[in-house]
């Protein structure tokens, strides 16, 4: 038979690794929306400073939040 020590120590050893997995794919949706919101202030201008097109700029900016 299985204790409640022992039991909450099974559960820790998978819950771990599946809440870092979870934050981690939270940071990376919160990580690139706003690297989208500031692609979306850029100017022609800055654009063209890393060799990009306003349709670059449209393509990237029509992606949903969970793609990268």
């Amino acid at each position: 038979m299985i204790s409640r020590t022992e039991s909450l120590a099974h559960r820790k050893t998978w819950l771990s690794p599946l809440l870092r997995s979870v934050l981690r794919c939270l940071r990376d949706i919160w990580v690139r929306a706003a690297q989208r919101r500031q692609l979306a202030q850029l100017s022609r201008e800055q654009l063209a400073d890393f060799a990009a097109t306003p349709a670059d700029q449209l393509a990237e900016l029509d992606k949903p939040f969970w793609r990268d």
